[in-house]
């Protein structure tokens, strides 16, 4: 039954020496790409050169090779080297002396004192409107109808006429009429431009303005320092000046705005200050008017009043004669003749006073509405002339004092171009043209291949006899189990 035993797998391979196999392998293919990476560089302004040394490895005591690489430059390059260096040192040399004026630059401190004032905004002046004073309307003259008498002989009666008042409307506020003058107290003072005001405009406006320069300040100084430059040189300081002048007008024209929000402001209380001028004129023209109907309704009621009268004289008369005798009738009939002399006297007397108060209201009331509309006239061609004149004033104040903010600005600018201009020199000497290395062109270097994988090998050899072993277990496995399956059978057939 020999061959029913079954055999030993395979030995395990020796890692450890497969590794340390591939690993000086490795090197091996290292050690010949170093090699290969190590050429002589000649170029027309000199070489680059490899030079070899055995040495050994500090840290674990092995065998190394050591490398140094040298640069050589031809007669020429190392002169123009050599001359360089020479400037470099001369401009450095240079700017060590400069360092007496930069520190006599830096330590006069700014003057303030000598600058130009900052202009002052201009104050608006007070416009003042004409004096509006309405016509006098007279009452007239007094209506008085005929005084009818009746005859000494007769008994019919005292024949009056009506007592005919004046017009009530015409004798109200004797001397001034119902209009005694425009009362433009209340339209209150006159609006005043508020530098207060303007300048808490410009501040906030300051105020918005300052995160925004801030953030634009830390972002160019971000952006000059990427690009390399160095803060005081000759750039930086152009650029940064630069960004001053725009930030500077910035504020100008936050001044600006200022200025005209004020003049804005001003003209809006101007305007409504004619508003309320424009609505006490007309209702001055209102209360003419009423006034002008009053006293024609009163001269109607007189007229009204006259012939009542004269009816109630006439029908009292009537009554009397009729109660009289014949005698009577005919006093009463001479009568009657006197009462209408006297009554068309009395007529024609009440018409022509009637007609002289009609004559002398309307002269008064042209002379009223024409000295009116002059004094009306005068007053808004004088508001006029001196809004224009205080326009003109504004402008002028407006125009001195952003001059004088302009020539500040000017002052400002060359104190600091004279107390850094020093500075900036020194920075360019030191940030000039630096002597630079030897530039080597480059070439294709070698990969290292690798060494033989033993590791691997080792690995896959040992897998395929562990394959080969496992199959033939399995195959003694198989026929075990057909024996084993033969002899069932032959024992259930007994």
């Amino acid at each position: 039954m020999g061959w029913m035993s079954s055999p030993p797998p395979p030995p395990a391979p020796d890692y450890t020496k497969a590794a340390e196999a591939t690993a000086a392998s490795n090197q091996d293919a290292q050690t010949r790409a170093d090699w290969s990476n190590r050429p002589t560089v000649v170029t027309p302004w000199g070489q680059e050169s490899w030079q070899s040394s055995a040495s050994v490895d500090p840290s674990t005591g092995q065998p190394i090779t050591s490398w140094t690489q040298t640069q050589t430059l031809n007669p020429e390059s190392q002169a123009t080297l050599d001359a360089q260096m020479g400037v470099d040192k001369a401009k450095s040399q240079t700017a060590l002396s400069q360092f007496g004026r930069v520190q006599d630059a830096m330590a006069t401190p700014f003057d303030w004192g000598n600058m130009q004032a900052y202009g002052q905004a201009p104050q608006a002046g007070n416009v003042q409107g004409g004096n509006l004073q309405a016509g006098y309307l007279g009452s007239g003259p007094q209506l008085q109808g005929g005084n009818l008498q009746a005859g000494p002989q007769t008994q019919a009666g005292n024949l009056q006429a009506g007592n005919l008042d004046a017009n009530p409307y015409m004798t109200q506020g004797a001397g001034q009429g119902i209009l005694g003058g425009l009362n433009t107290s209340s339209l209150g003072a006159m609006p005043q431009a508020d530098a207060a005001e303007r300048q808490r405009i410009e501040q906030m406006m300051f105020d918005r303005m300052a995160p925004q320069h801030q953030q634009t300040q830390a972002a160019l100084e971000s952006k000059l320092s990427n690009m390399g430059l160095t803060r005081g040189s000759q750039q930086w300081n152009d650029e940064m000046q630069r960004m001053e002048r725009s930030q500077a007008d910035e504020r100008f024209n936050a001044m600006e705005m200022g200025g005209q929000e004020m003049q804005r402001q001003f003209g809006m209380q101007m305007q409504g200050r004619q508003q309320g001028w424009d609505e006490m004129q007309g209702a001055g023209a209102f209360q003419n008017a009423a006034q002008a109907q009053g006293y024609g309704q009163g001269l109607q009621q007189n007229q009204q009043n006259f012939g009542m009268q004269s009816q109630a004289g006439a029908q009292n008369f009537d009554q009397q004669a009729r109660a009289g005798s014949q005698n009577f009738d005919q006093q009463a009939q001479a009568l009657q003749d006197n009462f209408n002399r006297e009554q068309q006297a009395g007529t024609y007397n009440f018409d022509q006073g009637l007609k002289a108060a009609d004559s002398n209201y309307n002269r008064e009331a042209g002379a009223g509405a024409q000295n009116f509309s002059q004094q009306q006239s005068a007053g808004n061609q004088n508001f006029q002339q001196q809004l224009a004149a205080q326009n003109q004033n504004y402008s002028q104040g407006m125009s001195s004092a952003n001059y004088a903010n302009a020539l500040r600005q000017q002052q400002i600018a060359e104190q600091m171009q004279q107390r850094t201009m020093p500075l900036n020199e020194l920075n360019a000497l030191l940030t000039g043209t630096q002597v630079g290395q030897l530039q080597t062109p480059d070439f294709a270097k070698s990969q290292s291949a690798g060494g033989t994988d033993y590791s691997g090998a080792a690995n896959s050899q040992y897998n395929a006899s562990m394959d080969a072993y496992n199959a033939q277990q399995a195959s003694k496995q198989g026929v075990m189990s057909g024996i084993g399956g033969i002899a069932s059978a032959g024992i259930m057939a007994f």
